[in-house]
């Protein structure tokens, strides 16, 4: 009888086989579930020109910021009507004087503030203003929109001073975006991201959820969060630079005699626990209370929701017109808070008891202080 020499089979061994199968499966598993959730999903059509025929009869516009605040313009920027007055800014008409029982608004910012991709109708500004109107009784508010795509705080406020003032307005109001650091000192070190997308199901669930926790608690180096944390905090000439601005504003509101406030637009990614931007709204919210502007922020009005369904499409993030309505939502709720000697007193707008955009509880907030 012969001896048996092979070494006995190793229990560790078959353990480790036996979980590797097992996740396999679960791997497996649920890469089968992502896909039947995701199938089928509605294909988005980008069409090279306008829906309404009767824009394809009107020039795009193209040239640039500059473009943009040219008099008179009648294009299409977006698919969308884009119109500006004598004056150079989105809106009818306005006399230098306002009219009896006017309280004048002027909105000052940038593409967020402006509507880039929505009518002007759809504008967080002209939905504030029937807001205005319909729940102060006697008085007729106008809101006039001086924001233009690409435009920081320092442009916007020579713009409020070469055009704004002009108007006499009641009320000033910047819509603040938290690119607003960029500047002559800014530092631009974000590289294009990989658009690479993955057949796995599973990564490309994964992917940006590992991607939003890595740019809350250590953003990498190249990433747009890295690049912003880098000169919000990081960058002392970049920051100054956009605190004399504040400076400025709070100054041509106080030689106005009238009341300052900044809106913070909310950065419609990752509404929820792992949105990144909450260190740049604590650190831009104080340094505008420091300066006595008032402050109204929108995030809570976005907590909780779909980033995506607020977008104009997958490839812009600029707020849609259900976005504009959420801010006009957040923005007038902020102004039912204005100290009194703003003299601005306002109740409940009709029909908001209806709408759904209200704040929502915010979960507690990490990152950056």
């Amino acid at each position: 009888m012969k001896n048996d020499t092979r070494a006995p089979r190793s229990p560790v061994l078959g353990k480790v086989l036996l979980a590797v199968v097992a996740m396999t499966a679960t791997l497996g598993a649920i890469e089968g579930v992502l896909r039947i959730m995701d199938f089928p999903r509605p294909v988005e059509v980008r069409r090279a020109v306008p829906l309404d025929p009767e824009l394809a009869k009107l020039p795009a516009l193209s040239g640039g910021v500059w473009s943009m605040v040219k008099p008179n313009l009648h294009h299409v920027f977006k698919r969308r009507p884009f119109r500006t007055n004598s004056a150079g800014f989105r809106g009818p008409e306005y006399d230098k004087e306002p009219g009896p029982n006017v309280f004048r608004t002027v909105l000052i910012g940038d593409s967020v503030t402006m509507g880039s991709g929505v009518a002007q109708g759809d504008t967080y500004g002209r939905q504030l203003q029937h807001k205005l109107t319909a729940s102060d009784e006697g008085r007729t508010h106008e809101v006039l929109n001086l924001g233009v795509g690409g435009f920081n705080l320092h442009a916007s406020v020579r713009r409020l001073k070469a055009i704004g003032l002009g108007y006499d307005p009641d009320l000033l109001i910047y819509g603040w975006t938290s690119n607003d650091i960029e500047g002559p000192a800014y530092r631009k070190t974000s590289a294009p991201k990989d658009r690479t997308v993955s057949a796995f199901r599973l990564i490309r669930w994964l992917g940006p959820r590992w991607d939003g926790l890595r740019e809350l608690i250590s953003p990498p180096a190249g990433s747009y969060i890295h690049e912003l944390d880098e000169n919000y905090f990081r960058n002392p000439e970049a920051w100054s630079f956009f605190l004399s601005d504040l400076d400025e504003l709070k100054s041509v509101a106080e030689d106005a005699g009238v009341c300052a406030a900044m809106f913070m637009h909310t950065s419609t990614l990752a509404l929820n626990s792992f949105h990144p931007f909450h260190r740049y709204y604590r650190a831009v919210e104080k340094a505008a209370e420091d300066r006595g502007i008032f402050v109204i922020p929108s995030y809570s009005y976005f907590h909780g929701r779909n980033p995506v369904d607020y977008w104009l499409h997958s490839g812009d993030p600029h707020p849609n017109p259900e976005g504009h309505r959420i801010l006009a939502d957040a923005v007038y709720g902020g102004l039912r808070n204005l100290p009194p000697d703003c003299g601005l007193t306002l109740g409940e707008a009709p029909g908001d008891k209806a709408k759904s955009s209200k704040p929502r509880p915010e979960p507690a907030r990490h990152g950056l202080p």
